[in-house]
C-alpha cells in the first residue's frame, strides 16, 4: 500500500509539471523561458507592451481555464477566462500600472471541471507562471 501511495504521489507531480508546460508566457512577443523565479522585470517609467499568455493543450471541453493575478497580500485583483475556441490572453503593461501601480503582481493558471459535482470534490492547485516586478 505505501509503494502505491508513493507511486500515486510521483503521477500527481508529473501530471502537474506537464499540465504547466501546456502554458506559454510572452512579454513584448518574446516567450520567458522556464526560470526558477519566473520574474518579468519592467522598468516603471517605460511600462509599455503586452504580457500574452497561450494555452497549448487540447481542450477537451470538460475543463474551465483561466487566468488570475494576484497582488503582493495574495488578493485576486483580476481575472480573465479561456473564452471556448481562444488559447491566448492578454494583458496590457500600461493598464496594469495604471490600475496597480508598483504593487508585485503573480500570474497564476487556474483549471476546475465543468461538472459542479466534480469540482466539488476537487482541490484546485494554482500554477505560476510569472511574476511581474516594477523597476
Amino acid at each position: 500500500m505505501k509503494k502505491f501511495g508513493i507511486f500515486f504521489i510521483f503521477c500527481l507531480m508529473s501530471c502537474a509539471a506537464l499540465w504547466a508546460q501546456d502554458y506559454t508566457v510572452y512579454f513584448n512577443n518574446k516567450a520567458l523561458e522556464e526560470s526558477a523565479n519566473k520574474m518579468v522585470s519592467v522598468k516603471y517609467d517605460e511600462g509599455r507592451g503586452l504580457i500574452k499568455i497561450e494555452y497549448k493543450g487540447t481542450d477537451d471541453g470538460k475543463w474551465n481555464r483561466n487566468i488570475t493575478l494576484y497582488d503582493e497580500q495574495d488578493n485576486v485583483i483580476s481575472k480573465k477566462v479561456f473564452s471556448p475556441g481562444i488559447n491566448k490572453i492578454i494583458f496590457s503593461i500600461h493598464s496594469l500600472k495604471e490600475d496597480y501601480g508598483r504593487k508585485a503582481i503573480s500570474v497564476y493558471s487556474l483549471s476546475t471541471p465543468k461538472d459542479p459535482a466534480l469540482a466539488a470534490s476537487v482541490k484546485v492547485k494554482r500554477e505560476l507562471l510569472c511574476k511581474i516586478d516594477w523597476q
